[in-house]
């Protein structure tokens, strides 16, 4: 997008074309009633990234939760939500799925 025109379609657009960090930033700065720019300022990568994925998290498995209070019927008009949105893996995790170490 460059000076709002989305540059495949040539059409006009409103929308912001966030980064990964941005769009993460703006959610968890959502979350905690903080503004974006304070966390891009001042907080690093890896705390971004774990705050935002469990704010995710409780997201999704609230939504998960909810669908599957649900009755069976109702349950098959409505997509099954992910239990989790964002995976944390533990270095033994990746070990093992490595084969490594």
């Amino acid at each position: 997008m460059v000076d709002g025109i989305n540059l495949e379609t040539g059409k006009e657009t409103y929308f912001a074309s966030l980064n990964v960090y941005v769009y993460m930033a703006h959610y968890v700065a959502q979350v905690l009633k903080l503004r974006p720019n304070r966390i891009l300022d001042t907080w690093g990568v890896a705390e971004l990234l774990v705050a935002f994925g469990t704010y995710k998290n409780e997201e999704s498995y609230k939504n998960f939760l909810e669908w599957k209070a649900l009755s069976q019927e109702s349950k098959r008009k409505i997509k099954k939500p992910q239990e989790f949105a964002v995976l944390f893996y533990t270095v033994d995790d990746l070990n093992e799925e490595g084969g490594g170490e």
